[in-house]
């Protein structure tokens, strides 16, 4: 994929990607996956979790309200990281979150 394919795939997937959760296959996937992290993932104040291709942050705010550490959010898509400053600042963790392109 070349980066004129990359940033037109992602243009749009930036836009829609957030409503994953109103299909039930993809909201039984993101409770097992959440588990998954809650099981293997300790609780700790001072801790900071990256989520590489993070995308537009939907992770993150899911994440954010089991973790009170702070959150590094890495992608490679313009487009889904302008989402992501839409989607941080809306859940109002601003203040937890760095956003890295």
């Amino acid at each position: 994929m070349n980066k004129t394919e990359f940033k037109e795939f992602f243009q749009n997937y930036s836009k829609n990607v957030d409503n994953a959760d109103v299909s039930n296959f993809w909201k039984l996937s993101d409770d097992l996956i959440l588990q998954i992290i809650k099981d293997n993932i300790p609780v700790t104040e001072d801790m900071t979790l990256l989520d590489a291709g993070g995308g537009t942050g939907r992770w993150v705010k899911k994440l954010s309200d089991i973790y009170p550490g702070n959150f590094i959010i890495y992608d490679l898509s313009e487009d889904m990281l302008e989402q992501a400053y839409s989607n941080i600042k809306n859940a109002g963790i601003e203040n937890r979150v760095e956003i890295i392109q």
